[in-house]
């Protein structure tokens, strides 16, 4: 993610400035040369409105943040909206707050809306970290797997992406391979006990027990320790050995899914 340039606090104070104190300013003259009451009550409701209006748009469609320090138009219209409906309910006639109250009122404006766009922008670019690297993952753990011989996997044929992800559980990514197969990587070493178990789930997303190959080529007990297992399992999940040549699956070119 390419990091944002002009993001900070300040970068941000001064655009929240410029717009609410242009903003400030129009609604002061209209108030002033119209001088009707109904002015402050309209400014308020527009601004609310847009303000609704913003949050269930973005919630649909996140914004990406501006790349060049500007606001997005998402931000640009919550601080105008902000500043339009909190001048007419600072400056409504009467009330106990002194004409300095209200001015200070405003002014802290400034420095809160700039503060809660950092806030909100700091927050959205640790969760687009996040996202990365979760995306990365699956990727590197794919290329050190393509070329050791220490992994396990179990290869799917003929079968359908939405039922393998069933049984996908945190220990492990899934991937296309170009053939139309499917393979599962497991993230750290596996017992062979709970490798078998997770063979026998994929097992019952296919229609035979070819279709659901495991191998597992991680230390082991037996008389060749060096050596990969192969397995499948039949309809009553009993596992056996498999001719299987673990080569013959591309994992350098797996998609993860």
């Amino acid at each position: 993610m390419e990091e944002n340039r002009n993001n900070s606090f300040w970068d941000l104070l001064i655009w929240v400035t410029v717009l609410g104190a242009g903003t400030f300013a129009l609604e002061g003259l209209c108030i002033h040369f119209i001088g009707k009451g109904w002015i402050r009550i309209v400014f308020f409701l527009v601004g609310v409105f847009f303000l609704v209006r913003e949050s269930i748009v973005k919630r649909r469609k996140p914004e990406r943040v501006a790349k060049v320090g500007a606001l997005t138009l998402t931000e640009a219209t919550k601080i105008v909206s902000l500043a339009m409906s909190l001048f007419p309910l600072v400056f409504q006639p009467g009330g106990s707050v002194s004409q300095s109250g209200r001015i200070l009122l405003l002014l802290a404006f400034f420095p809160l809306g700039a503060w809660g766009l950092y806030g909100t922008r700091r927050k959205e670019e640790a969760e687009t970290r996040k996202e990365e690297e979760q995306q990365r993952e699956p990727l590197i753990l794919r290329d050190r797997l393509a070329t050791s011989a220490r992994k396990a996997f179990i290869v799917c044929s003929r079968a359908r992406e939405v039922d393998l992800h069933f049984e996908v559980d945190d220990r492990m990514f899934l991937y296309s391979l170009p053939d139309g197969r499917f393979l599962a990587l497991f993230r750290k070493d596996i017992p062979l006990d709970d490798f078998l178990d997770k063979l026998r789930d994929f097992r019952t997303e296919v229609d035979a027990d070819e279709d659901a190959i495991g191998c597992y080529a991680l230390p082991h007990d037996g008389p060749r320790s060096d050596l990969p297992l192969v397995f499948v399992c039949n309809q009553d999940m009993e596992s056996r050995p498999f001719d299987f040549d673990p080569s013959t699956v591309p994992i350098s070119s797996a998609v993860p899914v």
